[in-house]
Order: structure tokens, then C-alpha cells, then sequence
């Protein structure tokens, strides 16, 4: 017996009739449902609703499966299409897990805001002048509208359309800039970088430019103090779940090449 909930975009109302088959599909594999104490939380939707519901159950420390009910949903498990397979082989006890960290990015002051995908420190109107510090150390300054850094779970994400580097492990952060200027006066060192295990990235702000600090393309609940900021992997993670063999260089390519 396992526990497990489930989450889904509440404007998709056709879903409560197709869930109301699920719980009894699943009551026959051995699934209680259980939303205050998941052992696995079943997410009905696309990637921004898989976010929504990190967000919601992340704190459970249950992990998630994505069954595709949006346009790409790039960390499926399944589409919808698929529910006959998950009612005929569906089995808790064979799953497997893949963690990821949680970003953090926190101020001088100790303030901090979580994130999976990634932070936008940016201004679409005025060019920010910044720093960016690699541990602690100065590595270039910028001149442009902003930056992103990511996980290797938002990579694929607005990390890649800025031209940033898609990258697999779980160790590592992303930077990519915002129409960074280049000329004989401002020519930043690099415009994407992927960082080893363990690398903090730091960002200042050095003129009086406001600017927004997003994350996951929501401005950050938590109130970040100044105009310096740390951003690094978070000790917390959160996992998904596969139930089929798994590949994340073979997720890559389906996500980005339909075959």
C-alpha cells in the first residue's frame, strides 16, 4: 500500500471526472489517497504545473510524477493518453528516483527565496551595470538587461532560450545574460557558463537602476534587502519519480526533437 495525492490545473474541469476513475483505478494497485501525507504526489498537467505543485507539496518531501496534459511537459512520465498502462503496470515498489536541488538566492542580510528552475535578476527597459562574483571572487562586470541563473532542472527553460547551455548534472548552476552590450567599452567575458559542483554565484548591482528578482518567472515572495545577492544550490531537493527505464539525455532529445 502506498499513499499518494495528486495536483492539476483547476481550469482544465474536465480532469475531475477522469481523477474520479483514477482513484479507483490506483485504490486496485495499492494507492490510498492521501493528500496530507503523500509518499507520492501525481502531477496531471504541463511543466508549469508541475511547478505549482513542487510548490505545494514540496514540503512533504514526497516525489512527483508528471503525466503530460500540456504542450510539451519536458519531465513527463506519461501523457494522459497513457492511463490504461499506469491501471494494468503501475507498482510503487519498482519506481526509481531522480533529485534535484532547490536554487537559493539570498541578500547580505540573510534573506532568501527558493526556486527549481531558475532566478532573473533584470530591468526590460534600462541597462543595468552589475557585477557577477564566482565564490566569492570578481570574474566580469555587465552591461545589459539582465541575467538567469538556473539548475540543470531549468536549463531546458528560459535558460536555453537565452542561449545558455543545456547541462545534466545536478551540481551544477547556469548563467546566462540578457542582451549583454558589446563594444570597445563594454565587453562582458562570457555570456552563458556552466559552473562546477559546488560554485556560489554572486551578483551586485552598481547603479541606480531598479530591477526585478524573479523566480521561476514569479517575483520572489520572500523580501531581498540591497543590491547584492548569493545565489547557490539548496541543501533541500526534490525528486521525480520513473516507473519506465530513464535516460535524461534521451528526455533532452524528446524534448526538443520530436521523433
Amino acid at each position: 500500500m502506498f499513499n499518494y495525492a495528486y495536483h492539476f490545473n483547476p481550469r482544465h474541469h474536465y480532469m475531475k471526472k477522469i481523477l474520479e476513475e483514477f482513484r479507483e483505478k490506483l485504490l486496485l494497485k495499492g494507492g490510498v489517497y492521501n493528500p496530507d501525507h503523500p509518499d507520492l504526489v501525481f502531477v496531471f498537467g504541463g511543466d508549469g504545473t508541475m511547478l505549482s505543485a513542487i510548490k505545494k507539496y514540496g514540503k512533504k518531501n514526497a516525489p512527483f510524477m508528471l503525466i503530460n496534459d500540456g504542450t510539451l511537459g519536458y519531465n513527463k512520465e506519461f501523457d494522459l493518453r497513457e492511463l490504461d498502462w499506469i491501471y494494468k503496470n503501475f507498482s510503487y515498489d519498482d519506481l526509481t528516483f531522480e533529485s534535484h536541488h532547490f536554487l537559493k538566492i539570498e541578500d547580505k542580510y540573510g534573506n532568501y527565496s527558493l526556486a527549481c528552475n531558475e532566478f532573473l535578476l533584470a530591468n526590460a527597459v534600462k541597462t543595468l551595470d552589475f557585477v557577477v562574483f564566482l565564490n566569492g571572487n570578481y570574474f566580469m562586470e555587465v552591461h545589459g538587461s539582465g541575467v538567469c541563473v538556473c539548475s540543470s532542472f531549468g536549463s531546458t527553460g528560459y535558460n536555453h532560450s537565452l542561449g545558455g547551455a543545456l547541462f545534466t548534472s545536478s551540481d551544477s548552476l547556469g548563467l546566462a545574460l540578457f542582451a549583454p552590450i558589446r563594444n570597445r567599452v563594454y565587453h562582458p567575458l562570457v555570456s552563458s557558463l556552466v559552473t562546477a559542483k559546488g560554485d556560489k554565484i554572486g551578483l551586485e548591482v552598481l547603479n541606480d537602476v531598479e530591477y526585478e528578482v524573479a523566480g521561476d518567472m514569479r517575483p520572489t515572495t520572500t523580501k531581498l534587502i540591497g543590491n547584492e545577492f548569493t545565489i547557490s544550490l539548496s541543501n533541500k531537493v526534490f525528486k521525480l519519480a520513473h516507473i519506465r527505464p530513464f535516460s535524461k539525455y534521451q528526455r533532452m532529445r524528446n524534448g526538443f526533437i520530436e521523433d
